[in-house]
């Protein structure tokens, strides 16, 4: 949606989106680990994926006892909870972060769009 109201035409959107799409992959923490070096979870916690799989592996109880077998390290990236209760809190915070990107990016994309209705 933000690239549909930052170019002037759908053609230009369509071939920026495999742009924007890549790093959201990349950064979420699934593919690979981002535990070193500690930029890439920084540059990481700015992507709205990261977040949204955070969510999704607390509420399924991926942080539980089935990724500690044979020293599978991926719980330490994303999950890093090891309670209800810290499963919980982490999930609402995942969520307070998924609500905020959405106000920021509501804001840019209708500011974005106010400016493209100006320039025509």
């Amino acid at each position: 949606l933000a690239i549909s109201a930052i170019v002037p035409n759908s053609d230009r959107a369509m071939s920026l989106v495999p742009l924007a799409l890549l790093p959201q992959i990349i950064f979420a923490g699934v593919i690979f680990s981002l535990d070193n070096p500690q930029l890439l979870q920084v540059l990481g916690a700015f992507f709205p994926a990261r977040w949204a799989m955070a969510a999704m592996g607390s509420t399924i109880g991926l942080h539980g006892d089935k990724l500690t077998v044979d020293s599978f390290s991926n719980w330490g990236t994303l999950f890093s909870t090891f309670s209800q209760a810290d499963a919980f809190f982490h999930l609402l915070l995942c969520w307070a972060i998924l609500g905020a990107m959405i106000i920021i990016f509501g804001i840019a994309i209708s500011w974005f769009l106010k400016m493209k209705d100006v320039r025509r």
